[in-house]
C-alpha cells in the first residue's frame, strides 16, 4: 500500500503492508475499506490511536489521550507476495 504523510512537514509516499502492525489498527482498518485513487479524512479517538501514553518523544510528539486527524490517500495497493513452500511444487 503506498501512502503519504505529512507530519509539519514536506509529505513524502510511504508503503507498507497490511497486517504488520506499522499502523494504528483503526487506521489500518479504515484504509482496508479505501479503493485506490480514494481519499478519506479519518479521527480517531485516543483509545484506538495512542493510548493514555501518548508519543514520546517523537517525532511527532503526541501529547496523552490525544484524538487523532488524519488525511490519507490511497495511491496503489499490491497483493502481498507469499513465498512457496520449498516442498510444494
Amino acid at each position: 500500500l503506498d501512502t503519504t504523510r505529512n507530519f509539519l512537514g514536506p509529505a513524502k509516499p510511504e508503503r507498507w503492508t497490511f497486517g504488520s502492525k506499522q499502523q494504528i489498527p483503526a487506521l489500518e482498518a479504515g484504509i482496508f475499506t479505501m479503493r485506490a485513487g480514494e481519499k478519506a479524512r479519518f479521527k480517531i479517538d485516543w483509545r484506538y490511536a495512542f493510548g493514555e501514553e501518548g508519543v514520546k518523544p517523537g517525532p511527532p510528539h503526541i501529547p496523552p489521550k490525544a484524538d487523532i486527524f488524519l488525511e490519507v490517500t490511497v495511491f496503489s495497493w499490491r497483493p502481498a507476495v507469499k513465498e512457496r513452500n520449498a516442498m510444494s511444487g
